[in-house]
């Protein structure tokens, strides 16, 4: 009858051990499972440009522009362009570029928030294939354009 007892005690604890296992089998999967979506919801996240813009670099057209006292929308500024009077803004890979503004031509360089022209930081955002900043108390919004020879000076 102890025997039974003592079998029956050890058939219990073994259960219970049993169940303790699947449990924390249970609960490492669960862990993993949530590191893993954090990791990837991160990297999204950074690709993105939550983290700070997204990678900035390609050749840009003037979009629109606004001054204190001046909107101009994208049509007046292919206006502007037959004319041969146009603003573009190339950035590089080595976080180096040039902005052309109606024929001046500069040197650019640029981190995830800051273009900065001619020693004056301009923040700046990149959403979709659009950039924004202020720069000298001027909006300027550029598209992403393809750079060809008819860009060129």
């Amino acid at each position: 009858m102890e025997e039974n007892k003592e079998n029956i005690e050890n058939e219990e604890l073994f259960e219970n051990v049993k169940l303790n296992n699947n449990n924390n089998i249970l609960i490492i999967g669960i862990i993993i499972g949530v590191v893993a979506v954090l990791l990837i919801a991160g990297l999204v996240l950074f690709k993105t440009g939550f983290f700070g813009n997204k990678d900035a670099t390609g050749y840009y057209e003037l979009y629109e522009m606004t001054t204190e006292d001046t909107s101009y929308s994208n049509e007046d500024l292919e206006s502007l362009k037959k004319l041969g009077l146009k603003v573009s803004l190339e950035l590089r890979n080595d976080k180096t570029g040039t902005i052309d503004l109606f024929g001046k031509t500069m040197e650019v360089t640029f981190d995830k928030k800051n273009l900065t022209i001619d020693g004056d930081n301009a923040p700046y955002k990149v959403e979709n294939d659009k950039l924004s900043m202020e720069y000298q108390n001027e909006k300027l919004v550029f598209q992403k354009a393809t750079k060809t020879e008819n860009n060129e000076k």
